[in-house]
């Protein structure tokens, strides 16, 4: 059974946007029984849906002063560069507009709730918080940017946990949030077309710490500048946070040097330096914070090593595909950004580095320390001779 907020029963909702999320939000709402207007922009779409239980409609056409909630999908423009004409319409009429977490959080589940976010390294760690209450046989459900919308995942006991992967849209559109355990991993320059700068960006994350829930323990890293500015408030603020970094030792906290785990709270420490699918310096901060969720729910340092030997990583994230000798073949074409691409060469010597894409514009003069550990490079796709040059 799918999870549903009961209090749409009867009430007007609109829903824009019918990717995976939307589809999965108009299902929910289905369910309780609320009338529903959906629209995407996309027209191909709705000769694939089943439209039984709601209207097709354009929103651009729609009076919204007797809607309740406009449920944007996360990859439409809420705020930057501009709000969709839709989300205009609605706000003007005093319609809120939320997303698919917010109906989530309204669903008033009884289980236990994670939410990680952060630049690089939300679906590593929130792969390896799950496999770790897996792997104590603990009932667990991950969902959210993840790939599973969060309504389609199923119901869960008081004792299970919901692992949820947040990304800064999915933030954006929840004003409810709702969480046990919140873990930022880190705030570096991206999506800024879409939050218009890095102030409202850092904002945005900020949110995952507003949980309604009391006595929740925020996990955050502090090896950025925007990262350790939102730990000092929230420290200042008596809030129960835990720091973490990989570049210096810190009290109170969890830090990790040289692949070794260190928990200052209890004296603690774990050597994760030779564990294959961990390595790297991101890698150690994902454990870390992973570690630090372990053992908040009660795993022994035991339980928490076995899990992170048997963890297999993700696909293209320091995937090893391929293994001749001494070289290995890494799909690392997750890393989209410079910060993710600076943490796999900071991880390998003597490197062979293919690269390209699709252009985001940036500039790749972060990455130029890191050249000395480069044999050789490739640029391939539409911005390689863009990159090219700025290699040349």
């Amino acid at each position: 059974m799918m999870i549903t907020a009961k209090e749409y029963k009867g009430k007007n909702v609109a829903v824009l946007g019918l990717g995976k999320s939307g589809i999965a939000t108009v299902k929910s709402l289905a369910e309780v029984g609320a009338n529903i207007f959906a629209w995407d922009d996309n027209s191909e779409i709705f000769s694939k849906l089943d439209k039984t239980k709601y209207k097709i409609f354009n929103l651009e056409q729609l009076d919204f002063k007797n809607i309740s909630s406009l449920v944007l999908s996360p990859g439409i423009p809420l705020n930057f560069p501009k709000p969709h004409p839709v989300v205009e319409r609605a706000k003007i009429a005093g319609c809120e507009v939320i997303g698919d977490f917010e109906l989530f959080f309204r669903s008033k589940l009884k289980a236990n709730f994670i939410g990680i976010t952060g630049t690089n390294g939300k679906s590593t760690t929130t792969s390896l918080i799950t496999h770790i209450l897996k792997y104590r046989s603990i009932e667990v459900q991950a969902g959210g940017n993840i790939g599973t919308p969060v309504l389609s995942l199923d119901k869960i006991d008081t004792d299970g946990f919901y692992v949820l992967e947040i990304s800064s849209y999915q933030l954006d559109l929840s004003s409810n949030i709702s969480l046990d355990i919140s873990v930022l991993l880190n705030i570096q320059p991206d999506h800024l077309d879409r939050h218009g700068s890095i102030e409202n960006y850092y904002k945005i994350k900020k949110k995952i710490f507003e949980s309604r829930k009391k006595n929740s323990l925020g996990v955050i890293g502090i090896d950025d500048f925007y990262s350790e500015k939102i730990y000092k408030d929230l420290k200042n603020k008596n809030r129960l946070i835990v720091p973490i970094s990989t570049k210096k030792e810190i009290s109170g906290g969890v830090y990790v040097i040289d692949g070794i785990i260190y928990d200052s709270r209890f004296n603690y420490k774990i050597d994760i330096k030779n564990i294959h699918n961990l390595r790297g310096r991101h890698n150690w901060q994902n454990a870390a914070a992973a570690y630090i969720v372990a053992k908040k729910i009660g795993l022994s340092n035991d339980t928490i090593k076995s899990a992170f030997m048997s963890f297999k990583g993700l696909p293209h994230r320091l995937e090893l595909v391929y293994k001749d000798g001494q070289i290995e073949y890494i799909n690392d074409s997750k890393a989209t950004n410079v910060y993710a691409t600076s943490y796999a060469l900071k991880s390998f010597k003597s490197i062979i580095w293919i690269l390209g894409g699709r252009s985001k514009d940036e500039k790749i003069d972060y990455l130029f320390p890191y050249l000395s550990r480069v044999e050789h490079v490739f640029t391939i796709g539409e911005s390689g001779e863009i990159l090219a040059k700025q290699l040349h």
